[in-house]
C-alpha cells in the first residue's frame, strides 16, 4: 500500500451538520413501536421529559445516554456524541478561540 493511500484510509468522515440526539431516539421509538408513554416508564423519567429530548428542547446526559443503552441497546457513546455535536453546532461561529482577542 502506498502512503497516499494510507493517508485515505486514516481520514475520518466529518460532516459540516448535526442533529438533535431527540430526532434518533424518536425514529427509533417509532421504528420499535415504542410510545413516549412506555419508553419514559422503562427509562424511570416523566412522558413530558421524552417528549422534551425529542422535540430538541432537553440534552441528553451521561446517566441519560447509559439509560438508553440499556433500554435501547444503542451505546451511550453515540448518543454522547450527537449531544456534543449539537452543543458545539449551538456556539456562536463568531466566538474566538484565543483569549487575547477578548
Amino acid at each position: 500500500m502506498d502512503g497516499s493511500m494510507n493517508a485515505e484510509a486514516q481520514e475520518r468522515f466529518s460532516p459540516d451538520y448535526s442533529i438533535h440526539p431527540g430526532e434518533i431516539l424518536a425514529e427509533t421509538l417509532q421504528v420499535r413501536s415504542i410510545s413516549s408513554a412506555e419508553f419514559a416508564l422503562r427509562c424511570g423519567i416523566s412522558e413530558e421529559q421524552v417528549c422534551q429530548i425529542v422535540n430538541g428542547r432537553e440534552s441528553i446526559s451521561l446517566e441519560m445516554a447509559t439509560t438508553f443503552e440499556r433500554i435501547l441497546g444503542i451505546r451511550a457513546s453515540l448518543w454522547m456524541n450527537l449531544e456534543s455535536a449539537w452543543s458545539r453546532r449551538l456556539l456562536p461561529s463568531s466566538r474566538s478561540a484565543d483569549p487575547s482577542d477578548s
